[in-house]
């Protein structure tokens, strides 16, 4: 009985749970059943390197797709331009315009699932980052900022942060 209510209430929140969407302009609004929205939402498939803007009734709008085989999409942002920002796994950052060209193109960074842009079109990526613990090599987390000129003039490791 107990399991039944949990499923039941579980069932009822996620009913309300809401969804990101982005609207023309780059404006970012939550949607849910009660707020009726004319936005887009946008969606991507990892592995197979594509991104869609779907509208509000589901039909695909846009899509984008990878120009390179074998290239994992964690993280894709629409910019409001229509420019989306790609982080390639393991492999840097990706700036594609509507027509699926290739706009801008990182330096090789071990990035994966999280970019934070600034104003001035600098990155702030989360990478990955070997260090070692002991005699044990492990995989962290560094941080790493970005410039639109692909120099790399900052980073934030783990490892070095860990005896402190």
């Amino acid at each position: 009985m107990k399991k039944a209510l949990y499923i039941l209430v579980f069932l009822l929140a996620l009913v309300g749970i809401g969804y990101l969407v982005t609207k023309p302009g780059g404006k970012q609004d939550i949607v849910t059943k009660e707020l009726p929205n004319d936005g887009f939402i946008l969606i991507h498939r990892t592995i197979a390197g594509e991104a869609y803007l779907l509208d509000m009734t589901g039909r695909r709008f846009h899509s984008w797709k990878k120009p390179i085989k074998g290239w994992e999409w964690d993280y894709v942002e629409l910019l409001p331009n229509g420019d989306l920002i790609v982080v390639i796994k393991e492999k840097g950052i990706l700036i594609l315009d509507w027509n699926n060209q290739a706009k801008w193109n990182s330096p090789e960074i071990p990035a994966h699932h999280d970019i934070e842009r600034l104003p001035s079109g600098a990155m702030y990526v989360v990478a990955n980052d070997f260090g070692y613990v002991g005699m044990r090599k492990v995989l962290m987390d560094a941080i790493v900022k970005l410039e639109p000129t692909g120099e790399l003039p900052w980073s934030w490791r783990l490892v070095d942060h860990l005896e402190e």
